[in-house]
Order: C-alpha cells, then structure tokens, then sequence
C-alpha cells in the first residue's frame, strides 16, 4: 500500500447511515476519491464520493450486511480500505463502532431467523448440541449471531440463566473443534435480557462439531456439509499449507 499519511480513523454505522473519520497529514482531501458498497439482502447501494468533510457522512437508508469503503487517490492508488461483514451490530475491530438504536434491534428480530441470525429460548442439554451446530456452520459460513431469550416466532421471552457466559464458553469448548471464540454481550428490551452470541467468520475453516463432523448454514438451518463443500474446504486448507 503505498505510503501516504492518510488512513481511516473510525467507521461508525448507524441505521441509515455511516461516518467516516479519516486521518489527513500531507495529503489534500481533494487528492481522495471514495468508493462504497454495501448490501443487505435484495437492497444494494454503490457510489463514489469526495472527502467535502470530516468526518463523512453517508446515507444508505438501511443496516447492511456488509459494507466495502475505499479511500484511493486520483491516480487510482489505493490508499486505505474497510470490508466488514455486519451480521449482528458488533465488531471485533476498535475502529468499528456500531451505533445501532432498540429500535433497530427490533426490526432485526421481528425479521426472524436467517442465514446470519438464530434464535434459542434459551440452553438446556437438548438446546446445546443444536447451539453448537449453529456455533459450527456459522464458523464455516460467513458469521452470524445466536440470540439467546428469543424463541422461534421472534417473541422476546428474556433470559435469566445463571452464568449464562460460562454455560457457552463450556459448550463451545466441549463440541467444537478448533476452538471458536465467541463475542459474548446482553443487551435488555422492556428490561428482558436477551444474551447476543456473536460469531464470527472462523479463519482456521473447517469447524467440525465433535463426533457429528462438519457443519454449515442453509438459510435459517444448519446441515451436515455435503461432500462439494468438504472437498472445497480441506482443498483450501492444502493449499494454505502447501502453497499450491
């Protein structure tokens, strides 16, 4: 990348909107064009735009599922990037701020279950091999998030379970292997706790579920993967190792 003093200093992203904070030393923000992307299902936004000011604001009009910002200068140079995937409002990266409101959590529920999104009424032991099934295919997908004290029709039952965290972190240790670190929050409606297991895209694929084997995510479903899939996965895995 080359070796100018501008970067992205922090992207914030709302419901209809994102900010973009961007550290300029010696370059002019005219020298910079912007480019974004960003999807959410059916609905796709793409546009160029110019650093007027700073921070930049953008308007999308919804949450994305993922978002694609460049920063290049006029010669094409690329100068910094962010491509995120936003399955669940968190982030992994310090630079990253979700700025989603309960409103907005709400509509997410009331969407229902999906590719990226799973609903337990809450962990018991026949809840937590299908937990860990989801912990799995989500690893081996793109990410997503488990909401723990939401049922299957998208009602808010809360959840009140004592040691809620150690309860996932232990069944996640115990059913999955490599091991899969899970971001791990409560946020509360109408003072119900609802437990956010966020998962992210898993960087040591393929995630197997012990004695069961390999898991992936079928639209609001998990499955055994076929052998298509695990031909692909372990074909990736050679050629990480061998470089072929």
């Amino acid at each position: 990348m080359p070796n100018y003093q501008l970067r992205i200093d922090k992207l914030s992203i709302g419901s209809e909107h994102l900010d973009l904070k961007i550290i300029l030393n010696d370059i002019k923000k005219e020298e910079i064009i912007g480019k974004l992307y960003c999807e959410k299902e059916e609905l796709v936004k793409s546009e160029d735009f110019f650093i007027d000011e700073n921070p930049k604001r953008i308007y999308t009009g919804f949450i994305p599922d993922f978002i694609s910002v460049y920063l290049l200068k006029n010669d094409g140079k690329t100068l910094d990037f962010r491509s995120i995937y936003l399955n669940w409002p968190s982030s992994t990266s310090k630079d990253i701020v979700i700025d989603v409101k309960e409103g907005d959590v709400l509509s997410m529920i009331e969407q229902g279950e999906n590719q990226h999104m799973e609903f337990k009424k809450k962990l018991n032991d026949k809840d937590n091999k299908e937990f860990a099934e989801t912990v799995v295919a989500f690893s081996n997908g793109k990410g997503g998030a488990i909401l723990i004290g939401v049922d299957d029709n998208s009602r808010i039952v809360g959840c009140d379970q004592d040691k809620i965290e150690e309860v996932i972190l232990n069944i996640i240790r115990s059913r999955c292997d490599p091991f899969i670190e899970p971001e791990i929050k409560e946020i509360r409606i109408d003072e119900r706790p609802i437990i956010i297991v966020r998962i992210n895209e898993g960087t040591n694929k393929p995630y197997v579920l012990r004695d069961k084997g390999v898991y992936v995510r079928s639209g609001s479903t998990d499955r055994s993967a076929n052998r298509f899939e695990l031909d692909e996965f372990y074909s990736k895995v050679k050629y990480n190792v061998f470089g072929i």
